[in-house]
């Protein structure tokens, strides 16, 4: 083997592990993020359906002005729980890596949905609140037995017993 031989045989083999034999075809596949934790699915959701109820008293309010300002105090209670529920987010650990939008829970929808369908009359619109607080006992219920967190399933719990408030308050609404 020459000299020459032996220098460019030298040099090329530290660069085989380099990118420059790698071929453009050949992509590296992208880590998974991990998935989301199971409270933060839950706190997610949980914070969706507030907002849904919040937006569905804002827009009865609106139809109905002569119920606007018992319903607003509905819609502010649905904002507590909001608040409430964020507030359960346990703290980051110290050192530990801002979360990036892969790792991190599916977040609440930023986009505005569309204005609920409120009934015209007030009866109907009020019976129309009930049901959808009735149907927010049993999905925060259900999110409560789910939760892993003892201070999220407390939250969840006591978000459920206020919608049974509700519900039982909006009969006297009409």
């Amino acid at each position: 083997m020459s000299r020459r031989s032996l220098l460019i045989a030298g040099a090329v083999v530290p660069l085989a592990g380099c990118d420059v034999f790698h071929s453009a075809d050949e992509q590296e596949p992208t880590p998974t993020p991990a998935p989301p934790h199971p409270d933060d699915v839950i706190r997610a959701r949980a914070v969706d359906a507030e907002r849904a109820l919040m937006a569905l008293y804002l827009a009865a309010a609106a139809a109905h002005p002569d119920l606007e300002a018992e319903l607003e105090r509905f819609a502010d209670r649905h904002l507590r729980h909001i608040a409430a529920i964020e507030s359960t987010v346990p703290p980051l650990p110290p050192g530990s890596p801002t979360p990036t939008p892969a790792t991190q829970a599916p977040a609440a929808t930023d986009e505005s949905p569309a204005p609920p369908d409120i009934a015209a009359d007030p009866d109907a619109v009020v019976k129309q609140l009930r049901d959808a607080e009735v149907a927010a006992i049993e999905e925060r219920t259900a999110d409560c037995l789910q939760a892993r967190d003892y201070r999220l399933a407390t939250v969840l719990a006591s978000i459920a017993a206020c919608e049974a408030a509700h519900d039982r308050l909006l009969r006297s609404v009409r």
